[in-house]
């Protein structure tokens, strides 16, 4: 069944093309909505590095919180 592999995989490559596309607009339209977005992402990267010990995941965690906290709203 390689034809079914290969079909997925463009399906999946096509539809990040999209996402991308469709993400670029949304944040030219609202930049706080990419604000946002890459503050989440930032998070996300803490949380799921598993080689972090606590104190380090504590560490970087609280240094997001200032950076996040910093930001001016509107």
């Amino acid at each position: 069944m390689p034809g079914v592999v290969r079909s997925t995989s463009r399906y999946k490559l096509l539809h990040a093309i999209v996402q991308k596309k469709r993400a670029k607009i949304l944040f030219e339209l609202y930049p706080k909505l990419e604000e946002a977005y890459n503050l989440v992402n930032s998070l996300r990267t803490i949380f799921r590095n598993k080689k972090l010990t606590k104190e380090t995941a504590k560490e970087k965690f609280e240094e997001w919180y200032g950076e996040s906290c910093c930001m001016q709203p509107t």
